[in-house]
């Protein structure tokens, strides 16, 4: 027998899945080819017609033009003229601020289910069927028999789609409900509201303490200004009109209380601290230092550091009050929306005065002001129309499982059967009339028409294919729902069960091949941790609460501030001394006291944030700072008590960006000199030290070994067949530190040996999946930076392409550099991260990151979650970078993976590439057959929108995969709407992702039991409970069609009506919804330790049409031997017992019924409960009871079904009826155990192997309890 996971193997890939696929549709394609024309056929003719249909219904609306100049919002038009805006490309007014995340409407609902539950063939079968019983005597059956339950059936569908489609619409109001704060002078506002109140949701009414605010005349609108205006002359600016303001609005409710949705273009909203912004926004002014607002964007783009947003100086002179904004005579132009969240093109108009505005003017809608105390802004897009609601997917198609493509294969195969065999009945009826019909008597004058006996046969075996599949299917997705409901996913910090907006998919969870994953918020916490620094060619580890019981050979932060402090003078001392200040000075963070006294700092970014805090732990904390200076308490040398206060004065900030990979700041020091400070990432800045060449040929030594390092842990990785482990690794980054080095012996290390040190530092903290910045410092000669100062004031106050000219005139004093060291911060992962991504690697699903944050930021989180792995090659394709072109690039890469010569692979992309990419067919081409070959992808600084591109191309290369997306924020929502399976966090971004997820959670390791335990489950329970349906239903129902031969070719029925009407509803329900809630083929133990069984799913081994025929050829013969060895053991028709068809009928009724319950859930089912035991018991007995009412209350009459009283006083009371029904199950029972132990024994699936495993240990842990148990029972004899 092989080993359980031979069949696996190592890294299977999706290739192979594919492969596997086509087999199975080859074989089953072979075997009927008719349903693969009948499938294109529907879906060309009916499936695709229906889906345009759908699409259509909602949308009415044209497509918008663009505006001749621009969307034009005049200031404060609102206030004095109370005029409605409008739009100008539709001529109607802006549209609301309501934003719509659920899928239907009241208008649309009904005409869109309707045409998406005929989308399902079974569906749209039954209906057909539905409407030929409707024609007068053309069905042998009752009319309603088929149009009845349908209807029944279909509505239980629309509700539950329905109820689903409420839920997202009750999470959309806790969004559109909450409240803003929107000038209204005149009370315009108000009026609004009150003529919209009528049919709408009411105003929200504020809080006591809200209600407080704005009667007392608004602290912050009331004539205070937002920062330090000092021109007497601007609008609003004067003493004297700001005391006028202060008594005239201190009279009027001069802010509105508003919801979102009620907001609208052309208000002015203000903002305070942590609130999150309702629309997107033109900043007016805010109260932060020089005028600016800081602005976290993370639910927006991804990225963790706080923007700066600064208005207009045209604006901000004039609104820096509420008088200033009423009187300012202003006109925003402003671009269309459009769906480009990283520009803004618009200009803003006073009087005869225009000024451009960029992005750095524009707050979008989903973005959350920080560290800054108020704020006003100018809408210039709501609702629908906001840059983030834009980049979500407007028309959301209903999404299906993958297992309905099967279904409706199976379903049209079993169509073309049933037709095949109305015909072969009719051909046996035409030949029973050519033989016997002139000697037949009775049946002279009867004719029927060719088409009403095809018809006739057609609606008798209509139920071959089971009315019940999708109803029941609804009922047990509820279940499995249930079953969801895990403790073991449940994050008790948060209180956040696991919560399902749709139970449609459960059971694609158990198909995934690819993972998209955001990452702010969903891999990380988003919580920056201090961990170490380089420094002198030591690594020094910070952790400030294990002192004591540190080991001795590692060296700690704080002995290297001991040596400083009793060692100032030494090499290192003076070293660690700038190293410091640059942690402390070179940030624009700002310090706030606490009522406690405690001082808190509000940083632009969490690293900031990490280091600031890390040079306060060390004893160097910044105590105040303004725009000109900044104080710093430090200790003093040689005492442990005593500190100092130095004032230095911040000379010039020159701002991070993108391009430059760094800031620096320009100080004053406390001893008059002129002091540069510089951080950034170690490729912007070690080209920049004083020590250049000798930094050169360092680097390429290191290089060289690094190269010889890694090829030999990528060889130990092949012969091990696996990935290699942390720990196995980075065993040579000491460095020369030996056991007996303490932090006051360590010595001054050469230039040389510091850079050495420094580079195999900066590799090994990358390795640990920590981010590194470098920090350089330099003291620059007064004339120098005044002459450099001049220049940097030109480039600032240039109006022509300012960035750049201030990024190449930075680029001039950030020179000649010295090496203070490297600082390494821990970006702290969700629990579990790392472990949950190597399970979902390990089980053929493909990880895949794509964030909008910076290209180093995700590579170092895609070492730390072990996307990459150490033995990694990772290839970054960059259209912006020199040398080859990128299609030269992919294509070089594409071979050596193809090749095979990588072991594991990781292609790294950022948005702007990615927009290249798209733009041309032949790239985009060549990148997807790339990205589908290597392990894992990287795509960096990538919008909403592109994001849902990836998904969505890779839905489209890879047909036969299940993609799975997951993100916590609102520029995660397209993408989870493009993937098939969305995942939503509910995290610290906010809850816009879990309200329009299918299924949301609390933390990023809850998938791996999500998909490899409840997405495994439900996909078998699923595939059996499919499987299990169409079963049955072949051994029941070939039954008519073998009894044909004995009526005739008729098309009399061997079933009394009624019974045959609830055989799927009483008596075989239990025994398919049993098995499709509760069934566990293995333990959650097991499918968490193998994670490799997880490609049942992926690789459609549950349900295929080898699998479909296996059971459908089975049934078959088991229908056979139930009817044959009834009729052998038990022919009235040849004795004197009752000579009807009932009593024949019900023994083969019985013996089915007890034989579908007996296979379904003592057979195939696994996991027997006394649940599932119970359901075996209730059914049986259910149909002898069933039997015992309709002898009782059955009506009499004289036909081929003499029900009343059969039962009791007839064929119920005769042995021979009992021998045949037992005879005749024991004889499919038999049949059924003899296949099974043949596949069991010869055939032994994965699955199969890994039961009697468990089986085993379970034996083994029930004899060990016994053993224990007598133990226990002889010691207590002894005593």
């Amino acid at each position: 027998m092989a080993p359980p996971l031979q069949a696996i193997g190592g890294d299977t890939r999706v290739p192979a899945q594919r492969q596997t696929r086509r087999r199975h549709l080859r074989i089953a394609d072979a075997i009927h080819g008719t349903s693969d024309s009948a499938s294109a056929i529907w879906r060309r003719y009916v499936s695709a017609n229906l889906e345009r249909v759908a699409a259509a219904i909602p949308s009415f609306h044209r497509s918008i033009p663009p505006s001749r100049d621009g969307r034009q919002v005049p200031l404060s038009a609102r206030w004095r003229d109370g005029v409605e805006l409008r739009d100008e490309r539709t001529g109607k007014p802006y549209i609301s601020n309501f934003i719509r995340s659920s899928r239907y409407t009241i208008w649309d609902f009904l005409p869109r289910q309707l045409v998406f539950q005929f989308m399902k063939i079974a569906n749209f079968y039954f209906l057909i069927i539905a409407i030929l019983q409707l024609i007068p005597g053309l069905s042998p059956v009752a009319s309603y028999t088929t149009g009845a339950p349908l209807i029944v059936f279909v509505a239980f569908s629309m509700a539950k789609e329905g109820y689903d489609d409420y839920r997202r619409y009750k999470l959309d109001l806790v969004e559109n409900r909450s409240s803003a704060w929107v000038l209204d002078p005149n009370g315009v506002v108000k009026s609004r509201l009150e003529r919209s109140k009528k049919g709408k949701i009411g105003v929200k009414r504020p809080s006591k303490r809200e209600r407080t605010d704005d009667e007392a005349g608004q602290d912050f609108g009331d004539g205070t200004e937002l920062r330090q205006i000092g021109e007497g002359d601007q609008a609003g600016g004067s003493k004297q009109d700001r005391h006028t303001d202060h008594h005239s609005t201190a009279r009027q409710n001069i802010w509105s209380h508003v919801q979102w949705q009620d907001i609208r273009v052309g208000d002015v909203v203000r903002l305070q601290r942590d609130e999150q912004v309702p629309a997107d926004l033109v900043l007016l002014s805010a109260s932060g230092t020089n005028g600016i607002a800081y602005i976290d964007t993370m639910a927006l783009d991804g990225e963790t550091n706080l923007k700066s947003k600064q208005a207009c100086p045209l604006l901000a002179k004039r609104c820096g009050t509420v008088a200033g904004i009423c009187h300012c005579d202003a006109t925003v132009i402003a671009e269309d929306p459009n769906l480009d969240i990283y520009s803004f093109d618009g200009s803003v108009r006073v009087g005869d005065k225009t000024m451009p505005l960029t992005r750095d003017q524009v707050v979008f809608r989903g973005s959350t002001m920080r560290n800054t105390r108020e704020a006003y802004g100018l809408v210039i897009n709501s609702g629908e129309e906001c840059k983030i609601r834009m980049n979500a997917h407007k028309s959301v198609r209903a999404k299906h499982p993958a297992m309905q493509a099967v279904t409706n294969r199976i379903v049209l195969l079993l169509i073309v059967v049933l037709v095949m065999l109305a015909v072969g009945l009719k051909i046996g009826n035409d030949e029973f009339e050519a033989e016997f019909g002139p000697t037949n008597w009775y049946m002279f004058g009867v004719r029927l028409s060719i088409s009403e006996q095809v018809f006739g046969f057609i609606i008798l075996l209509n139920t071959l294919i089971p009315l019940s599949l999708y109803i029941s299917l609804e009922a047990i997705k509820i279940g499995q729902l249930y079953m969801l409901q895990d403790i073991e996913m449940y994050d008790a910090e948060s209180n956040t069960p696991i919560v399902a907006n749709t139970t449609t998919i459960l059971e694609n969870l158990g198909q995934v091949s690819y993972i998209f994953s955001d990452k702010t918020g969903t891999l990380t916490e988003n919580v920056m941790r201090f961990q170490k620094l380089s420094l002198g060619g030591y690594v020094w580890n910070h952790d400030m609460g294990i002192r004591d019981e540190a080991p001795e050979t590692e060296l700690q932060t704080l002995g290297l501030m001991q040596h400083l402090q009793y060692n100032p003078e030494t090499p290192l001392s003076e070293r660690a001394l700038h190293f410091i200040l640059c942690m402390a000075l070179c940030n624009t963070c700002l310090p706030e006291t606490t009522d406690k006294g405690e001082i808190e700092y509000q940083a632009a970014s969490p690293d900031e944030l990490a280091l600031i805090n890390a040079a306060r732990e060390l004893g160097y904390v910044m105590i105040d700072r303004d725009s000109e200076t900044i104080k710093l308490q430090r200790p003093v040398s040689g005492s442990n008590d005593d500190v100092d206060i130095g004032t230095y004065t911040i000379l010039d900030v020159i701002e991070f960006t993108s391009d430059r990979k760094r800031m620096s700041v320009i100080l004053g020091t406390p001893e008059g000199r002129i002091l540069l400070l510089s951080k950034g990432a170690d490729s912007a800045l070690l080209p920049r030290l004083r020590l250049k060449q000798l930094v050169d040929r360092v680097a390429a030594a290191v290089n060289r070994r690094t190269n010889r390092r890694r090829s030999m842990r990528m060889d130990s990785a092949r012969k091990m067949s696996g990935p290699v482990s942390p720990s196995s690794i980075g065993e040579w980054s000491d460095f020369g530190l030996h056991d007996d080095h303490t932090s006051s012996e360590v010595a001054m290390l050469s230039d040389a040996d510091i850079f050495e040190a420094c580079f195999r530092h900066i590799e090994d903290f990358a390795s640990e999946g920590l981010r590194t910045l470098l920090f350089s410092y330099r003291y620059i000669e007064e004339a120098d930076y005044v002459a450099w100062k001049r220049e940097y004031h030109e480039a600032e106050t240039s109006l022509v392409d300012r960035q750049a000219r201030i990024d190449s005139v930075a680029e001039k004093i950030e020179l000649e550099l010295e090496l203070a060291g490297i600082t390494a911060i821990e970006d702290k992962l969700q629990d579990g991260v790392p472990e949950t991504i190597d399970k979902l690697r390990r089980a053929n699903i493909k990880v895949w990151m794509l964030t909008g944050d910076k290209r180093e930021t995700a590579i170092n989180i895609g070492h730390s979650a072990k996307i990459c792995q150490p033995f990694s090659d990772i290839f970054i394709l960059d259209a912006s970078a020199e040398g080859p072109h990128i299609d030269e690039t992919m294509d070089g890469v594409l071979r050596e993976v193809k090749e095979g010569a990588i072991e594991h692979s990781v292609v790294v992309i950022d948005g702007l590439t990615l927009t290249e990419v798209e733009n041309s067919k032949a790239s985009k081409d060549l990148f997807y057959d790339l990205l589908t070959r290597v392990d894992a992808v990287i795509c960096c600084r990538a919008s909403p929108a592109q994001k849902a591109v990836v998904v969505q191309c890779i839905r489209d290369k890879v047909p036969g995969s299940l993609t799975l997306a997951i993100g916590d924020g609102a520029n995660d929502v397209a993408m989870i709407q493009a993937s098939h399976v969305g995942i939503g966090i509910s995290g610290k971004e906010g809850l816009q992702a879990a309200r329009i997820s299918d299924y949301s959670i609390a933390q990023f390791r809850f998938l791996q039991r999500l998909l490899l335990v409840h997405g495994r489950w439900n996909y078998v329970r699923t595939s059996k409970y499919i499987l299990g349906t169409f079963w049955k239903e072949i051994v029941f129902y070939l039954n008519q069609a073998l009894f044909a031969r004995y009526n005739a070719y008729t098309g009399t029925s061997l079933f009394e009506s009624a019974s045959l009407t609830v055989f799927n509803a009483l008596f075989t329900l239990l025994a398919v919804v049993l098995m499709g809630v509760f069934e566990q083929d293995l333990s959650a133990e097991t499918l968490l330790a193998f994670p490799e069984l997880y490609v049942l799913g992926q690789q459609d081994k549950g349900l295929n049409f080898v699998k479909y025929f296996g059971w459908m050829v089975l049934g078959a013969a088991e229908a056979l031997v139930i009817f044959f060895t009834v009729f052998a053991a038990y022919s009235p028709i040849y004795s004197d017992d009752d000579t009807t068809i009932f009593p024949i009928g019900n023994a083969v009724f019985t013996a089915v019924v007890i034989f579908i319950n007996i296979k379904m859930l003592l057979v195939e089912m696994h996991h027997k409960t006394w649940i599932v035991l119970g359901g075996f018991l209730i059914t049986i007995t259910g149909w002898f009871v069933w039997n015992l009412f309709l002898a009782l209350v059955y009506h009499r009459s004289i036909g081929p079904y003499t029900v009343r009283g059969s039962f009791i006083h007839g064929f119920g009371r005769v042995p021979k009826w009992w021998l045949a029904v037992i005879a005749a199950l024991m004889a499919a029972l038999m049949l059924e155990l003899i296949v099974k132990s043949i596949r069991r024994i010869y055939f032994p699936s994965d699955t199969t192997i890994m039961q009697e495993i468990e089986a085993e240990q379970r034996r083994k842990q029930s004899r060990a309890n016994k053993r224990h148990q007598a133990e226990r029972a002889q010691e207590e004899g002894r005593l």
